[in-house]
């Protein structure tokens, strides 16, 4: 992870110090159970107001609050995006957001959750997805993922373990969704774009539902 990526994010940082006298003491406890008590209560006035909500994700994640931060940062993506109906904007959602939440929901034990998010970041972590995707087989974790699949090595790898596993029907059912014509790697980048911002959609509204609902 970069050190040039902040670990709190806010549209607001201009109310804060550039720096401090070397004299003043921090109490970072302190400061972060202020800032997550400002949180609270803005979120709580603002509604939906994403970039709070962002904030506040941004806090847990950093406390290591992953369950509330997880719920947190989907429901800034919810406000961002009308649920999902269309890409969550980098400004609520960067790059380093989605190595967030592949790393939470790993954590949490969503291996098969977290597989399907390591095709949202740039680039693709196959590594991750592949030893998540392994995790969730070894654990006896699989749930039905093969709509909000677009990446080829991902569809690729799960038809093995299912091949390994002997999951026959499960098996024909991801190689069906391989042959579709929409995932083919010769289409032009708008198709393939189109085929995986629909699958990316569908699966953060299904996460939503899922956690938000639970949590």
């Amino acid at each position: 992870m970069s050190t040039s990526i902040p670990l709190i994010t806010s549209p607001h940082t201009d109310l804060w110090p550039n720096e401090l006298s070397h004299s003043f003491q921090l109490y970072h406890d302190y400061i972060s159970a202020t800032l997550m008590s400002l949180l609270n209560h803005a979120t709580q006035l603002g509604g939906a107001n994403a970039s709070w909500l962002r904030t506040k994700a941004d806090l847990m994640f950093v406390r290591r609050d992953y369950r509330p931060a997880l719920r947190s940062y989907l429901e800034a993506g919810v406000a961002a995006s009308n649920f999902f109906a269309k890409p969550v904007p980098l400004d609520i959602w960067s790059n380093e957001t989605y190595f967030r939440l592949v790393e939470m929901c790993n954590t949490l034990g969503l291996h098969m959750q977290a597989a399907v998010i390591c095709q949202c970041t740039e680039p693709i972590d196959h590594n991750t997805a592949f030893k998540s995707l392994q995790q969730a087989f070894s654990q006896g974790c699989v749930e039905s993922c093969h709509d909000y699949l677009w990446d080829i090595s991902l569809l690729e790898f799960i038809i093995k373990l299912y091949t390994m596993q002997g999951q026959h029907e499960k098996r024909a059912e991801a190689v069906q969704t391989i042959s579709q014509s929409e995932l083919n790697c010769c289409n032009v980048p708008e198709v393939l774009s189109q085929a995986s911002q629909v699958r990316r959609g569908k699966f953060f509204r299904m996460l939503a539902n899922q956690l938000l609902s639970l949590w």
